[in-house]
């Protein structure tokens, strides 16, 4: 069921064509036995006008979710600061990716 569902996010493009295949997936896991995917299917229900935008835009919140971890990692490393105007030095600095290497 798992990858069913991943083949249909990967393969299909249409908008039309997800929504109806999503809504046969729906169907076939709500009358599965297995309860972590009546849980699953239960979430894509409640969150259907966000799963379907992903069709027509293509966005996902990766980026997003990959800048977040680098923050939490400089919060995690600095062990707190003083004063949010430094955390958010640090943050750009780390962030700017610069390259400080002198010549010799």
């Amino acid at each position: 069921m798992k990858l069913i569902f991943q083949d249909i996010y990967r393969s299909i493009k249409d908008p039309e064509m997800a929504e109806l295949a999503i809504k046969k997936w729906l169907s076939w896991a709500v009358r599965s036995r297995l309860e972590p995917i009546k849980k699953f299917a239960k979430m894509i229900k409640n969150h259907w006008d966000g799963v379907m935008r992903y069709f027509t835009s293509r966005l996902t919140t990766g980026a997003m979710e990959g800048i977040n971890s680098r923050i939490q990692e400089i919060k995690r490393r600095a062990r707190g600061f003083k004063n949010i105007d430094n955390f958010i030095s640090m943050i750009y600095l780390e962030a700017a990716n610069l390259d400080f290497d002198f010549p010799t």
